[in-house]
C-alpha cells in the first residue's frame, strides 16, 4: 500500500471512529434521559442500587467515549495532507469530533444542573478504573475555558465560510455525508455570539497567529481543533511530540515470532486512552497471520474464509499478516501496523492444538463489524471491547474458561488479567516482550518473564 492509500485508509478509520463515537454518545444521552425520569430533581439522599449502577454506567461510558474523542481530535494533526478534498474531509472529522465533545459536556452539565446528587456521584473516584475524584468538575472547567473557546471560535468560523465546498467534497461518500448530518444536528451548540469569545481574544491573539503564519487555511482550522482536544488533556497524559511506533527492526523480529492465534498486548505511553483502562497493558489484538495461514488452519470452514477474503487479503495479496482488533471504530481486520503503532508489546501464545486455534480464529472473525463497547460489559455480545475479541474467540476452546473480574458493576477481562493468567501458567505462554523503557531488546520465552513481571510490578513469587 502506497503512502496516499495508507493516508486515505487512516482517514476512513478516523471517520468511522467519529461516527461510532457520536452514535454511542447519542445512546448514552437516551440512557441519561431515562435515568432522569427515575431521579427526582429534589432528591438529596442515597441512590437505589439500580440507580447507582445506571449512574456508574453513564460515568464510565461518558469518560471512555470522551477520551477516544479527545485522542481522535488530537491525532488529526499527524495527517499532513491538509489540501483539497482530503484536507476538507480531515477537517470535517476533527470538527465533528470537537462538536461531539462540546455537546456531550454541555449535555452532562445540563443533566446535572438540577440534580446535585448525580453531579456528586459523577465526581466520585473509581479506583477500579483509575478515575480520580473531581474529574467531572475539572473537565467541565477545561472544556468551557476561555482558551478552548478561542480555538473553537476559529474552527467554527472556518466551517461557516467553507461549508459549501466541504459538503461538495464529501458528497460522494456516505460516511462523510453522515458526519456532516451530525454536525448539522449539533449546530445549535456553536450558534454563539462573538461576544462570548472576547474575553480570550487579547490573551491568545498574538500566540495563536504566530503559529498560523506557517500553516495553510485548512491546516490552521485543523490546528484549532487539535488545540481544542489538547487543552482538555492534562499534561501527564500526553506528550505532544511523541508518536507511538515500534522501530522497523523490532517489528520484523516480532513478525518472525508471531504465530496465528497469538494475542498481542500493547501499550502507548502518554496516550489519553490509557487513562481509564486498568493495568499496564490496556489494549489487545488477535494475530491472524496471512490469509493463506488462516485458510490452512481453518480448512473445514472454507466458505466463511472466502466471504472474508477481501479483508484478509488486501488488494488480493494473501501473504500480508493481519490482525483482528476492536477499536473505537468497531471490530475489524487490520494491518499489523495498528498494534505495532505502540511503545511496548507483549505476545501471548494460547496452549491449544492447531485445529483448536483455527476454530478460535473463526469464532473471532464472526464478530467483524460489531461496534466497540465503551461500557466494558462482557454480558453484551453485540458490542465488543478489545480484550473481548480474545474472550469470544478462545473461551470454551479446549479447557479454556476465562475467570472474569467484576469492575464498575460489570464482568470484565483486562489485558493485565490475561498476563496474570500467563504468569500463573494458565491458558497462555509468554512468547515475547518488548518494553523499551525497561529493556531495549526483544526478549523471548523464559528470559521474558522477569521483564513482564517488572512491567506488571508482580513479585517473583507469582508463577
Amino acid at each position: 500500500m502506497n503512502r496516499k492509500q495508507d493516508s486515505n485508509s487512516d482517514l476512513k478509520e478516523k471517520a468511522q471512529t467519529a461516527l461510532a463515537l457520536m452514535t454511542y454518545i447519542a445512546e448514552l444521552k437516551e440512557s441519561a434521559n431515562a435515568l432522569a425520569e427515575q431521579i427526582s430533581t429534589n432528591e438529596q439522599g442515597v441512590f437505589r442500587p439500580d440507580q447507582e449502577a445506571s449512574v456508574l454506567d453513564l460515568l464510565v461510558g461518558y469518560w471512555q467515549s470522551r477520551n477516544a474523542l479527545l485522542e481522535l481530535v488530537y491525532e488529526i494533526k499527524d495527517d499532513g495532507r491538509t489540501y483539497g478534498k482530503h484536507g476538507d474531509r480531515l477537517f470535517l472529522v476533527g470538527f465533528a469530533g470537537a462538536l461531539a465533545l462540546l455537546d456531550a459536556a454541555m449535555f452532562l452539565m445540563e443533566f446535572c444542573r438540577d440534580r446535585p446528587v448525580v453531579k456528586a456521584k459523577l465526581n466520585e473516584p473509581n479506583e477500579e478504573l483509575g478515575i480520580p475524584a473531581g474529574v467531572y468538575n475539572r473537565v467541565q472547567a477545561s472544556l468551557h475555558g476561555v482558551k478552548n473557546a478561542w480555538h473553537l471560535h476559529h474552527a467554527v468560523s472556518y466551517f461557516h465560510k467553507n461549508e459549501g465546498r466541504i459538503l461538495e467534497n464529501c458528497q460522494e461518500s456516505a460516511l462523510f455525508q453522515s458526519l456532516h448530518e451530525i454536525v448539522e444536528q449539533l449546530r445549535h451548540r456553536i450558534d454563539m455570539p462573538d461576544a462570548s469569545f472576547q474575553k480570550s481574544r487579547l490573551k491568545n491573539k498574538l500566540m495563536f497567529y504566530a503559529g498560523f503564519l506557517r500553516r495553510n487555511l485548512v491546516g490552521k482550522a485543523i490546528y484549532s481543533l487539535q488545540k481544542v482536544g489538547g487543552i482538555a488533556l492534562a499534561e501527564k497524559y500526553i506528550k505532544p511530540k511523541h508518536t507511538p511506533s515500534l522501530p522497523d527492526q523490532i517489528r520484523s523480529q516480532l513478525l518472525d515470532i508471531l504465530e496465528p492465534g497469538d494475542v498481542i498486548l500493547c501499550r502507548k505511553e502518554f496516550a489519553v486512552t490509557n487513562y481509564f483502562l486498568p493495568g499496564y497493558w490496556p489494549h489487545a489484538a488477535l494475530f491472524l497471520g496471512t490469509a493463506d495461514e488462516v485458510s490452512d488452519i481453518s480448512d473445514s470452514k472454507v466458505a466463511q474464509i472466502e466471504s472474508l477474503w477481501e479483508e484478509l487479503a488486501p488488494n488480493g495479496d494473501s501473504s500480508i499478516d493481519r490482525v483482528l482488533e476492536a477499536k473505537a471504530d468497531g471490530v475489524r481486520v487490520r494491518s499489523t501496523d495498528s498494534p505495532f503503532d505502540s511503545d511496548s508489546v507483549l505476545i501471548l501464545r494460547p496452549k491449544l492444538l492447531p485445529d483448536q486455534i483455527g476454530a478460535a480464529l473463526l469464532n473471532g472473525l464472526s464478530h467483524i463489524g460489531k461496534v466497540y463497547d465503551f461500557g466494558f460489559d462482557l454480558a453484551r455480545a453485540d458490542r465488543l471491547v478489545c480484550t473481548e475479541v480474545v474472550y469470544r474467540s478462545y473461551d470454551g476452546q479446549g479447557d479454556i474458561s476465562f475467570p472474569l473480574v467484576k469492575r464498575a458493576g460489570h464482568m470484565t477481562l483486562s489485558g493485565n488479567d490475561l498476563v496474570l493468567l500467563a504468569l500463573q501458567g494458565e491458558i497462555f505462554d509468554i512468547a515475547a516482550v518488548y518494553a523499551p523503557l525497561q529493556d531495549q531488546q526483544v526478549l523471548t520465552g523464559p528470559s521474558a518473564l522477569p521483564l513482564v513481571k517488572q512491567c506488571m510490578k508482580v513479585e517473583d513469587a507469582v508463577g
